[in-house]
């Protein structure tokens, strides 16, 4: 070989490696040429997690040949169908856009997707409910003949009381938010309270007038208003109780505050102090309320079935709200109408997020942050919708139908245990995932 052809063959390659080699690294990067487009484009992942996992991929259709925990890498911007199977266990399936240059996650909020059963194992608890009272989805309890029955759904525990008589067959039970606490209400007024830590019970019904609202101060006292709106603490062991404001119509235990409504005005006190400083004034006229803290001082008030947001000036968040609850871990506060599920976090936007939307009635909407599911009850069956936004929201069916309508509701902190009592007062346990 002549030292012409030797340049030559060494221009070549040269020339090769200019024009291969930015095709090579483009490629490696993530560009691909889009046919359809005539363009050059760069890819997007989408990465999918379900729990439990070995569930199979399908893309648009088609069976991949992988199971999750799985990343389907150098897809073409645009929007795919997803969906995951795996035995026993209802299929998910969605719409999802990715992105050029980005990682699409199938559940944002969360790594994993849970997956609920086809066929959930149902249990009766071979009793029978009279009345139901649901604990912000942490405690439950029911009446059976003559006693009210306490239960923890983290434990399964059932606690059997004994706190009421066989005529005293109205009753509600509340809790602290806390969960120390159990506070047994009859026609309205609390009669007992149970501390359940310690499984102590104590009579009001002799210690003072009526008591009306009750919530925890700390582990060893109460706060409790009476129907004259005086507002009392009391150290239940001893039963010595000192009044603290006059004139509240409603109250709510935070951290570190006590937050109050007094003559049209919100004002938060330290749990040591009596002296107030105001929060919000220049309320609509109310004869109750319901104050609802969150654990970054902030507040939130359902007055009239309005709710506010509490500030120097009050801000109307949405009319007609049949009830709220603030979710700490997630920062979103949790509302609903007749017909409307919304949820609100004041750090992300300025108005409500519409969950979903029923022609129906709904009620008992509760959200459970391990898995990011929002639970609630629509025509006597118990449903579940995905609390991400991201694409169009599931909804998957657990429980109940026309011969059994459920009524009240529980879910457990992980999301896998639902409790339910039928129109007919029989309480089962669903395992659901």
């Amino acid at each position: 070989m002549n030292l012409r052809t030797r340049y030559t063959l060494l221009f070549c390659i040269f020339l090769g490696f200019i024009i291969i080699a930015p095709l090579i690294l483009g490629f490696a990067l993530g560009w691909r040429f889009d046919f359809s487009t005539r363009r050059l484009l760069r890819t997007g992942n989408l990465m999918i997690r379900s729990l439990p996992g070995g569930a199979e991929v399908f893309l648009n259709g088609g069976n991949i040949h992988k199971k999750t925990p799985a990343t389907i890498r150098f897809l073409l911007p645009g929007e795919y169908s997803i969906r995951i199977e795996k035995d026993n266990y209802e299929p998910w399936e969605k719409r999802l856009s990715v992105l050029p240059g980005q990682v699409t996650l199938a559940h944002p909020e969360n790594d994993k997707i849970p997956l609920f059963l086809k066929a959930p194992k149902v249990t009766p608890l071979n009793v029978i409910g009279s009345e139901l009272t649901l604990s912000q989805g942490t405690a439950w309890s029911w009446q059976a003949t003559s006693t009210i029955f306490l239960l923890q759904p983290d434990s399964g525990k059932i606690i059997e009381t004994g706190l009421v008589n066989a005529a005293d067959n109205k009753f509600k039970i509340e809790y602290s938010p806390d969960k120390n606490w159990a506070f047994v209400l009859r026609d309205g007024v609390v009669k007992k309270i149970v501390n359940l830590l310690s499984g102590a019970t104590f009579d009001l019904s002799e210690l003072m007038g009526q008591i009306i609202e009750a919530q925890s101060l700390d582990d060893s006292q109460l706060l409790l208003r009476a129907s004259n709106n005086m507002l009392y603490q009391l150290e239940p062991k001893t039963q010595k109780y000192a009044l603290r404001k006059k004139h509240v119509t409603a109250f709510a235990v935070a951290e570190d505050l006590v937050y109050f409504a007094k003559d049209s005005a919100l004002y938060s006190m330290k749990k040591a102090s009596s002296t107030p400083e105001i929060v919000a004034a220049s309320l609509p006229n109310f004869s109750s309320a319901k104050l609802i803290p969150t654990a970054d001082r902030g507040l939130f008030v359902l007055i009239n079935n309005n709710l506010y947001q509490a500030q120097s000036s009050p801000r109307l968040i949405a009319e007609s709200v049949k009830d709220a609850r603030w979710y700490d871990e997630e920062k979103i506060l949790l509302f609903f109408d007749d017909y409307n599920i919304w949820s609100f976090s004041p750090d992300q936007n300025n108005n409500p997020d519409l969950v979903t939307r029923s022609t129906a009635k709904l009620a008992l909407p509760q959200l459970v942050p391990s898995i990011k599911q929002i639970f609630y009850l629509e025509s006597g069956k118990v449903k579940t919708i995905e609390q991400s936004a991201q694409g169009t929201r599931l909804i998957r069916e657990l429980a109940g139908d026309s011969d059994h309508k459920i009524i009240d509701f529980v879910v457990n902190p992980s999301g896998d245990l639902l409790y339910y009592r039928t129109q007919d007062s029989q309480i089962f346990k669903a395992q659901i995932r």
